[in-house]
């Protein structure tokens, strides 16, 4: 009885077919270079580098990432938590120039209590 084969997409070469069908391309334990739009091979990662994109090759490489970027929100140049310091619960709000803090909390008041013959309509 002749054996089955498929062509691995990732290794290029011919393996038996099981039952189970052919194996898919590696999941997200497998290298980031398998990606077509990834180069680590030509130029190797070191400790502490990026991938930043390559216009010129139109592929994703290994970089040294920029110096100077923000290390906390407070330092975007449109975010403002130090006029209004934000509380636990708050969220940032654009208000057309800017991200603030914003809290959404509804303050609940009761109803004064209820004379005989009043009916109160809540919401």
């Amino acid at each position: 009885m002749p054996v089955l084969k498929f062509k691995d997409p990732v290794s290029g070469t011919w393996q038996p077919l099981s039952s189970a069908g052919p194996a898919g391309p590696p999941g997200p334990a497998g290298p980031i270079d398998i990606l077509t739009d990834v180069d680590t091979s030509t130029t190797p990662p070191t400790n502490g580098q990026v991938l930043v994109w390559d216009q010129a090759t139109g592929q994703w490489k290994p970089g040294t990432p920029v110096p100077g970027g923000a290390r906390y929100l407070d330092e975007l140049l449109d975010v403002d938590t130090t006029t209004i310091p934000p509380a636990a619960g708050d969220h940032l709000s654009f208000d057309g120039t800017g991200w603030t803090p914003y809290s959404n909390a509804i303050q609940l008041t009761a109803p004064p209590a209820p004379r005989v013959g009043q009916l109160w309509l809540v919401r």
